[in-house]
């Protein structure tokens, strides 16, 4: 498992190449899991910001939290999962952080579902906006939540983390709060 809080900048800049080359592996295979599950037909698949609501319209209800996890009450903070019962790591998404809040709350099923959607909706950015791209997540300020993560930068926003945003709005399925709902809601906020 990557801790990106431990990753030197080299290490980091590592960590992205691979993200990157793992990155058609994991569109294929949602693309495979949408035509298994009477998804969108892989046509829809053209990393446009019109594929993106058919996209999560299908994916949204798969989505569920790991067994044994219950949500929190409205405004309380939720609790942490014990490393213990995570599946081992190669049926994780190698971006999987057990110190980042929430990412182990999910089945490994939705975990693997959140990465084939974080990936697309981070190609279509890169697609869509002329200046966007991936890069480590790099800033001076303290407590920048992003450091060494994936992220697309050269919107007109900061630079937006596809994996962490989209387990947010998977968990607005699930626990409905405010806020934006689906991958086209993402797209628009950033650009």
């Amino acid at each position: 498992m990557v801790r990106f809080v431990a990753l030197s900048r080299p290490e980091a800049a590592a960590y992205l190449e691979r993200f990157l080359g793992e990155t058609p592996q994991a569109l294929a295979r949602t693309v495979e899991l949408a035509a298994s599950l009477d998804g969108p037909r892989p046509g829809i698949f053209d990393l446009s910001a019109a594929s993106l609501d058919p996209l999560w319209g299908w994916a949204a209800p798969l989505l569920s939290w790991r067994d044994g996890y219950t949500p929190p009450a409205p405004g309380e903070p939720g609790g942490r999962v014990p490393l213990d019962v995570l599946e081992p790591e190669d049926e994780l998404p190698s971006w999987f952080d057990p110190v980042v809040p929430g990412w182990a709350r999910w089945s490994a099923e939705s975990l693997s579902l959140i990465d084939g959607l974080a990936r697309y909706l981070g190609e279509t950015l890169v697609r869509e906006v002329p200046t966007a791209r991936w890069v480590a997540g790099h800033a001076r300020a303290r407590g920048y939540m992003y450091q060494n993560h994936p992220v697309v930068t050269g919107l007109p926003v900061d630079d937006s983390e596809p994996m962490a945003s989209v387990a947010v709005i998977a968990s607005r399925v699930l626990l409905p709060t405010p806020g934006p709902r689906t991958l086209g809601d993402l797209f628009h906020t950033w650009t």
